[in-house]
């Protein structure tokens, strides 16, 4: 009894490849990625009535329950076929729930509705998580006795689904919904397009490998279990930390990276290009600023996020940044609102220009930005006494940082100086 009717699942997995589902599904395909369709809009009815496979489908003997609630299930070591009831009434998978499968690609998993089927409540809420640990989306199957109702999910906390959804009646995708591998059949009313914030990739052949990359900037702190982690903070576990507070004497010279409009600015205080992360901690420079052209080499934006204008934009949130629709358009930054930058968190700025470097003999450097006299130079020389205000500036001179500072020159130093008391940065 049990191989016939796994006989029968086989034959309808099969049945439905043949269908011709672009009656339900509307759907482009992905540029660049073998056998892959991104579904737009889900509408019209199938021309072929299935009420009669969802029927030999709910009537299958089950070998488990399937709580609501966050649950591992895992495929019988004996039988392919796994049949599980939904909980009772209208079965309502909860928000929150992680439901993981455990099987390998011959596994089959029937879930059974006996009535509407809802995934997370009505009014929104955190998304419901499916985790596939070898088991293929082509052999799973969501089967309502009626309508079928994936609501509301929120950004940070999407639905991710897959496999094939059966009902009789009406179809709902509600907003941020991710069904990575997925079908619809047999629903008399459907929803047309789909909301922006979602996005379902159709199944279109068994062997279909259904990947969606992971890239690190939107999973800065998951682990390849985890599926499209959005947590963490990518400054925070990518970016080496300075142990603290760092004095730099150094005469840049370089080239800068312009900013386009309504972009963060790459001004002065962006000119030296920091890789690590300050998170405040100060930085202080005492040298010189030299421009002398564009970038020849960091030729790219500034920031690859504007905050006002075209996309991508700060805050919008549409999917505006990822040829792969991940929603975010802030990269993540320790649970907070995100951030327009990756590669660096800014120290406090503590930059001044170094007196000292006017009194530096020619070098090797500064010949660079001299060119050879042809003719004989003009020499005068004159004695300048230490009340010059040149040279009083000079013999004013502090050193130290914070409030204790310390005479540069100290058997040198004017009576008429500023008290070091007064220095601070």
């Amino acid at each position: 009894m049990q191989s016939s009717k796994l006989f029968f699942i086989k034959k309808f997995i099969v049945y439905i490849y043949q269908l011709n589902t672009t009656a339900i599904l509307i759907s482009t395909k992905r540029s660049g990625i073998s056998q892959q369709y991104l579904v737009s809009s889900v509408s019209g009815t199938c021309s072929i009535d299935l009420n009669p496979q969802v029927a030999q489908l709910l009537a299958l003997t089950p070998t488990g329950s399937l709580t609501g609630s966050t649950q591992t299930v895992t495929a019988s070591a004996t039988n392919n076929l796994n049949v599980y009831t939904l909980p009772s009434g209208n079965p309502t998978i909860n928000n929150g729930a992680t439901i993981t499968l455990n099987g390998n690609s011959e596994s089959i998993f029937v879930f059974q509705g006996d009535n509407s089927v809802s995934f997370g409540a009505n009014g929104g809420g955190t998304g419901i998580n499916l985790k596939l640990n070898g088991v293929n989306p082509n052999n799973i199957f969501w089967v309502s006795n009626g309508s079928l109702d994936i609501n509301d999910a929120t950004i940070a906390a999407p639905h991710i689904l897959a496999g094939n959804f059966i009902g009789k009646t009406a179809l709902k995708i509600g907003a941020y919904t991710q069904v990575l591998g997925g079908r619809f059949l047999n629903f008399t009313t459907t929803p047309g397009a789909i909301p922006a914030t979602s996005f379902i990739y159709a199944v279109t052949s068994e062997a279909q490998p259904i990947l969606t990359p992971v890239l690190q900037v939107h999973s800065p702190g998951g682990t390849p279990g985890t599926n499209l982690d959005t947590g963490g903070s990518i400054q925070g576990n990518w970016i080496q930390q300075p142990s603290g507070e760092t004095t730099f004497n150094v005469a840049f010279v370089t080239g800068n990276s312009p900013s386009r409009p309504a972009e963060e600015s790459a001004g002065l205080h962006n000119f030296v290009r920091f890789m690590e992360r300050w998170n405040n901690t100060t930085v202080n420079i005492k040298g010189s600023f030299i421009q002398l052209r564009r970038s020849v080499y960091a030729t790219g934006p500034f920031s690859p996020i504007r905050s006002t204008g075209a996309a991508p934009v700060t805050g919008s949130n549409n999917g505006s940044l990822s040829i792969f629709n991940y929603p975010r358009t802030l990269y993540p930054q320790g649970g907070g609102p995100g951030n327009t930058l990756t590669f660096y968190d800014a120290p406090t700025r503590q930059w001044g220009y170094d007196v000292a470097l006017l009194t530096q003999p020619p070098d090797l450097f500064a010949q660079r930005f001299t060119q050879q006299s042809t003719t004989p130079p003009d020499e005068f020389f004159r004695q300048v006494g230490k009340d010059d205000p040149w040279v009083q500036n000079l013999l004013c001179a502090a050193q130290g940082s914070g409030t204790v500072y310390t005479a540069a020159i100290g058997d040198q130093r004017p009576s008429n100086c500023p008290a070091l008391s007064s220095y601070n940065d």
